[in-house]
Parts: C-alpha cells; sequence; structure tokens
C-alpha cells in the first residue's frame, strides 16, 4: 500500500472519528453509549454480506464495461483489481479508482485512454442511478425536490452535450489549444469515443439497473438497522433518506462525503423523529458496515493484489 494512500485512509479515519465524537456529544454520550448496548450485533455478518453483494453487483459492471471496449483479462486478474481499488472510496468523488486503469495498462497494456472512460461511466451512472431513486423519494415525502431536480438536470444536460458529437469536437479543440494537452489530443479524443460507447442507450440502461440492484443490498442492510432500534419505517423510506445522503454527500465531493453524509444521515433521521442517540446511533453502525467495510475490502484486496503483481505503481 502506498504512503499516499495510507496517509488518506489515516486523515479519513481522523477526521470521521472526530466528526462522530462531535455527533455523540450532541446527542448525549450516555444515551448513545445505551442506544449501541440495545443493538443487536448478530446482524452484522448479514450487513456485511450485503455490503459484499452491492460491490459484487459493480463487479459484474466492471466486467461488462471491460467486454464492450473489447478489454480481455482474467477474470481472476480483474477481480482484483476491481476489489482493490475500493481502498480509493475515500478519495473525492472516488475518483481514485483511476488505479483500475493504471492497472489494466500494466497488466494488459491497455491505454490509459481505452480503459479510463469505464471509471467515468461507473461514476455517471452510480451517481445516476442514486438520482433516480431519491427523486422517487422526493414525490412521495417532499423533502429535498431542488436539490435532487438540480442534480437530475445537470446530469442531464452534460449527457446531452457529450452525446453531439460536434459539441464534444468543438470542445476538445479549444481544450487542446491549452499548450500542454495539444500533443494530448488523440488521446482525450479516444477518451470521448468510448465513453460514447458505454454511454450509449443500451449499455447505458443496462448500467443503471445493475447499479439499482446495486444499492438495493445497501439500502436493505440500513433497512435492518433502523428496524433492530424498533423503528418502524417501510423499505422505500429507509432507501430513500440513505440514498439522498450519499446524494448529498457525493455533490460535496469530499472524500467519501465524509461528515455531509454522516451529517445529513443523522439530520433525515432525527427529522423523521427518531430520537437524536439512536440517529447517531444508526449513523455510525450504517457507515461502518458500508464505507469502512468497503475500505477494508480494497485493503485486503490490495495486499493480495501487491504479493502477486507489485505494486500498481513504480516509482
Amino acid at each position: 500500500m502506498s504512503g499516499k494512500v495510507k496517509k488518506h485512509i489515516l486523515i479519513a479515519l481522523l477526521a470521521i472519528v472526530i466528526i462522530y465524537i462531535l455527533f455523540t456529544v450532541y446527542a448525549d454520550y450516555e444515551l448513545v453509549i445505551y442506544s449501541f448496548g440495545n443493538y443487536n450485533w448478530l446482524t452484522i455478518p448479514l450487513l456485511l454480506f450485503l455490503t459484499f453483494l452491492t460491490h459484487l453487483s459493480r463487479f459484474f459492471r466492471w466486467s461488462y464495461y471491460l467486454r464492450l471496449l473489447k478489454i480481455n483479462i482474467k477474470t481472476s486478474e480483474s477481480l482484483l483489481i476491481f476489489f482493490s481499488s475500493l481502498i480509493m472510496a475515500v478519495t473525492p468523488g472516488k475518483l481514485g479508482e483511476f488505479v483500475k486503469s493504471y492497472s489494466l495498462k500494466k497488466h494488459a497494456d491497455i491505454p490509459l485512454s481505452v480503459s479510463s472512460p469505464i471509471i467515468i461511466a461507473e461514476r455517471i451512472t452510480e451517481f445516476l442511478s442514486l438520482l433516480i431513486i431519491t427523486a422517487c423519494g422526493i414525490f412521495l415525502y417532499n423533502f429535498g425536490i431542488l436539490i435532487v431536480l438540480t442534480l437530475l438536470g445537470l446530469i442531464g444536460l452534460i449527457l446531452l452535450l457529450f452525446s453531439n458529437q460536434k459539441f464534444v469536437q468543438g470542445f476538445i479543440t479549444i481544450l487542446t489549444k491549452i499548450s500542454f494537452l495539444k500533443k494530448y489530443r488523440p488521446s482525450i479524443m479516444g477518451v470521448f469515443e468510448k465513453s460514447n460507447i458505454l454511454l450509449k442507450p443500451v449499455p447505458f440502461i443496462n448500467a443503471l439497473i445493475i447499479n439499482t440492484i446495486g444499492w438495493i443490498f445497501e439500502f436493505y442492510a440500513f433497512y435492518i438497522i433502523i428496524h433492530s432500534f424498533n423503528s418502524d419505517f417501510s423499505f422505500l423510506w429507509a432507501s430513500f433518506i440513505f440514498a439522498f445522503s450519499i446524494v448529498v454527500g457525493a455533490a460535496s465531493m469530499l472524500p467519501g462525503g465524509l461528515g455531509i453524509t454522516d451529517g445529513s444521515l443523522s439530520y433525515l433521521l432525527m427529522h423523521f423523529n427518531i430520537n437524536n442517540e439512536n440517529a447517531v446511533a444508526i449513523t455510525i453502525i450504517t457507515r461502518t458496515v458500508t464505507l469502512w467495510f468497503t475500505i477494508l475490502l480494497g485493503i485486503i484486496f490490495l495486499l493480495i493484489y501487491t504479493r502477486k503483481f507489485g505494486k500498481v505503481y513504480s516509482k
């Protein structure tokens, strides 16, 4: 594991510890501890399994994109590349997952311009599937309409513009007028061409379906956690507030939505009449079995990857 990655994780851990301490103090730490004491910890293995299923579904999306771009690599290597990249969940917007492109270049000599559109398409479809789920909830619960519709509009506009070949060519022409980008024009053009393949209607819809299925596993984990605190809310409601909090955190571009996702989740739970101490406990457990377990998976697979293939970067 590189020094930079370790530094990112340690900073993220320190930040979230401070945030959770503040949450706990606000909610009254004795009551929060009491809430933790009443939680059914036997559900944890199931919650971790559901989170794993979320990432397994995303691996299927990754494999689907590889086939679309005719990138041939062994399934075992592809699996290690994908799961080891989960450690980058604490980078802004998960942009650290471009490490998958570096790994493909190392293993199969795939140019970065060929594989990097996969990471772009993953981020777009993953975020859009969340927005669609959230949009369904806002009309039922009349909450956060402006935020979600604004984000949907922006993504829709971006997709519309970049599906227009003339716009793309004009955009690249303007972009490559910058002196240091001129020599990269063929690569930049290649990125847009490959992205266009992945964002065509059929692949785009297929990816949205896979993403939605993946999110459902995590939503169900959140639903189980809420019900362990004797809160009688529907699966749809649980899905909405969890999706909304992730959307807000992702829009902030903070690593893993740290603080923003956590704060939004606690606020929404309190807003819908879950007491403060239970809201904080639910938030901490949820983020531990989703975000922090994801990073742990990434560390485990990265160690296996490094032992088998060496470091991704050679500096």
